[in-house]
């Protein structure tokens, strides 16, 4: 969405600072409960709750996936929320868990006009065991989208296809705690010539009640490239049911290059559980800009379909998209995402 900020003069380090102070005093101002005794607590991403059958109970082939799923029937929004996220291989299931986790996926894009792209992407990050998994090694096929960038057009996303720039990078865990996680992770990008990045991610947990939780996160962030950068991220989990989760995300962006112009966006993203085996979520949502003035940039909406294709590790999913922009005078483009994905790690792995 970067490409979209028009610069404007003066420094918005002004901003950045503020936006900073917030969630710092949101941080140190939310109610302190035992680390052990917060009400519903769970890891912040852990392995959902698993219960083994008894050698003697017959076992379908997608049994193992509704043991590992067992936390759909918990009443804790956390182990709703990580359950979804788990299910959807969500990009922060890659941020904030630690072991061996990989994805894999290709894309089919059918846009307006009969338009059709194809394309793969990969996520690869391990473990280092011998240094106490205090520190990860990352290939991608390109930096894991913020957690913030909501819009997917068909467009947009076939940009993120097929890249030919690479990042390696490694994770270094600071803290992992229930409700705090801070990472650092410096790396680069396998171009000409070398572009290399440190970011800093730090995460604030908090349950409020048995069915809503709160998730702030921020990532200041320096680029060889582009410069400073600095992202700010408020979700609100809501478990209306066992089955069904309502997730608000608010989101703020700060770029060196352009100044003033803070780039803001607001969604809401509805799952619900079918079955084990299927998912189907909506997500709608708008980006705004600062500057010159604040003003509405884009809208955008889907629909997904995922469904677990083989052992709980092989998964398919539909999304039908509309995005409108500004800068098209937001006439509506309608496309059709058609992907397989591959997820590898302690959650994914089957039961013999």
């Amino acid at each position: 969405m970067g490409n979209r900020i028009q610069p404007a003069a003066s420094s918005g380090h002004n901003l950045s600072r503020l936006g900073l102070l917030l969630l710092t005093t949101l941080f140190l101002t939310t109610p302190s409960f035992g680390e052990d005794n917060v009400p519903g607590a769970a890891a912040a991403v852990a392995v959902p709750t698993t219960t083994l059958l008894p050698e003697a109970t017959p076992r379908l082939p997608w049994m193992y996936y509704l043991d590992l799923t067992h936390g759909y029937l918990s009443r804790s929004i956390e182990n709703v929320a990580d359950n979804i996220d788990f299910f959807f291989g969500d990009n922060r299931i890659f941020t904030e868990t630690s072991g061996t986790y990989a994805r894999i996926n290709g894309s089919a894009i059918y846009s307006k006009g009969g338009e059709r792209l194809f394309g793969e992407t990969f996520h690869l990050r391990a473990d280092l065991t011998n240094l106490n998994k205090k520190l990860h090694l990352i290939i991608a096929s390109d930096d894991l989208p913020p957690d913030d960038e909501k819009i997917s057009s068909g467009e947009r996303f076939s940009n993120q296809l097929d890249t030919t720039e690479p990042v390696v990078a490694l994770q270094i865990v600071v803290q992992e705690k229930r409700r705090w996680d801070v990472r650092l992770q410096p790396g680069l990008r396998l171009r000409t010539p070398i572009d290399p990045h440190l970011k800093l991610r730090i995460r604030r947990l908090q349950p409020l009640g048995e069915s809503w939780l709160l998730r702030a996160t921020l990532v200041p962030a320096w680029y060889d490239s582009r410069g400073w950068e600095n992202r700010a991220t408020i979700d609100f989990d809501a478990a209306l049911s066992t089955r069904t989760l309502l997730r608000f995300t608010t989101g703020a962006l700060w770029q060196q290059g352009f100044k003033k112009n803070v780039q803001l966006n607001q969604s809401i993203f509805c799952s619900y559980i079918l079955t084990p085996n299927d998912v189907v979520a909506t997500d709608i949502g708008t980006t705004l800009t600062t500057a010159p003035h604040l003003q509405d940039d884009a809208y955008f909406a889907d629909i997904r379909y995922r469904h677990n294709l083989h052992q709980g590790w092989i998964f398919g999913e539909i999304k039908a998209q509309v995005l409108c922009e500004r800068s098209s005078s937001f006439k509506a483009v309608p496309a059709l995402v058609l992907t397989v994905e591959m997820l590898f790690g302690k959650l994914y792995l089957p039961r013999m």
